[in-house]
């Protein structure tokens, strides 16, 4: 089956700055982008990227972490820019800074898992009929920047095991039609909500992480463009053999 070179993709989370990187990169790759967030307003940014890189895109205001919306936001989507035929999962939240895993605070626990796996599922069961109608599809989630067990955030660390469930389950379901399902874990990625959540607590950015740094390889963190890449493969012709795969972009080897 042949296929239209752009198509439309769903960047669920495109209010933050891996948002804004996938977003731009997709565009410039001929995808039309659906900006989908809580606050719509957060989605601007990323819209005047992809117009600024000539690609089309439209924002979707709708909290997908809740099933109705999570349906209604994809219909939407279909009927206003078309039908959708890759789904980027960015909802999990920024990290932050805690310093010890116990006792975790419910809400925050409820509003992690909400946010980095519940949204995912919905919005893949949502998209499921599309993909599956055309014979041809693609889901990437991208986990929470530094979340493979790291100190002082169990929730965390549950979505990210979590995700990995999902992305494996997935795929073996979606793999007969056509649809391949991948995972982006990032490590530590210098984005302007971890700047921001250090200096909350009156520390700079690296010193923060300084305990971090020093297992990176390559010595260094991250960018949002990092992550971009990585999610442009997957979502590319390129990924069409790759499936249930999860891909550290973390500097180096992750233990």
């Amino acid at each position: 089956m042949s296929h239209s070179p752009t198509r439309v993709a769903v960047l669920a989370g495109a209010g933050n700055d891996i948002g804004l990187a996938v977003a731009r990169e997709l565009a410039r790759h001929g995808h039309r982008i659906a900006l989908v967030d809580r606050k719509e307003a957060l989605c601007y940014r990323a819209l005047e990227a992809v117009s600024a890189v000539g690609g089309e895109a439209r924002v979707f205001a709708g909290d997908v972490r809740l099933v109705h919306e999570a349906e209604a936001v994809m219909t939407r989507i279909a009927e206003e820019l078309g039908e959708p035929a890759v789904l980027i999962n960015n909802t999990s939240q920024p990290a932050d800074f805690a310093p010890s895993a116990l006792p975790a605070g419910e809400e925050d626990w409820d509003d992690t898992l909400r946010s980095g796996l519940r949204a995912p599922y919905l919005l893949s069961a949502a998209i499921r009929r599309y993909l599956v109608g055309e014979g041809w599809g693609r889901i990437i989630t991208i986990g929470r920047p530094r979340q493979d067990g790291e100190r002082g955030d169990i929730a965390a660390s549950a979505a990210a095991d979590g995700v990995r469930g999902l992305t494996r389950a997935l795929a073996l379901d979606l793999g007969p039609h056509g649809v391949t399902v991948n995972a982006v874990l990032p490590g530590l990625i210098a984005t302007e909500s971890a700047r921001t959540a250090a200096g909350c607590l009156g520390v700079g950015f690296e010193d923060a992480r300084k305990e971090t740094l020093e297992r990176i390889a390559l010595g260094r963190p991250g960018s949002p463009q990092d992550v971009a890449g990585a999610v442009r493969f997957f979502a590319s012709e390129e990924a069409d053999f790759v499936s249930g795969q999860v891909l550290h972009v973390a500097g180096g080897p992750v233990g």
